[in-house]
């Protein structure tokens, strides 16, 4: 059986991640009757995950980004999770400037444990399709919290001077996740 990672040709990508540093905000994706407990389930019984693989981001309840970890408010959340890209205006914008396709930017509250919400952050929403300047990573993750791009955008995020980017080669990043399955 073919892994979803040996499916995409990742020569002269790079693959970016939000970081989990302490001093950063962390967040997750939340709504309105969330358990703790069961925190992938939607209000309707349905897993916050299985809508996102499904294409189904337009039927989702009103979310927000709970802040779990407070610190600064970098431009990409880390969750943790492996799931759900939350990113900020500076890099959306970025983004937008370079005409940049395969995703989709869905506006979302920050909200701080203490405090006034905060607006200006989005959750990519990816549309995994194999000629995007954007894909998600691993493929087959629509919600993932990385993703795959090219030179030209890491250059212009890093003249933006956008923080909190873990980056690497994507062909040496896939080469060492299936070494390890």
């Amino acid at each position: 059986m073919v892994h979803p990672l040996e499916l995409r040709d990742y020569t002269g990508r790079l693959v970016m991640n939000g970081l989990g540093r302490t001093t950063w905000a962390w967040g997750v994706l939340s709504w309105e009757g969330q358990s703790d407990d069961e925190w992938a389930h939607l209000p309707d019984g349905r897993d916050v995950h299985e809508v996102l693989e499904s294409g189904g981001i337009d039927t989702l309840p009103e979310c927000w980004i709970k802040v779990t970890n407070t610190g600064k408010y970098p431009d990409i959340i880390w969750t943790g999770a492996g799931l759900f890209c939350f990113v900020s205006r500076r890099l959306l914008d970025v983004l937008e400037d370079l005409r940049v396709t395969g995703y989709r930017a869905i506006p979302l509250e920050l909200r701080p444990k203490r405090g006034e919400p905060i607006q200006g952050y989005s959750m990519l929403y990816f549309d995994d399709n194999e000629t995007d300047e954007i894909r998600p990573y691993p493929p087959m993750n629509r919600g993932s919290d990385r993703f795959d791009t090219t030179v030209r955008v890491k250059d212009a995020l890093a003249e933006a001077g956008v923080v909190n980017l873990e980056i690497d080669d994507a062909v040496e990043r896939t080469r060492a996740a299936l070494a390890t399955l």
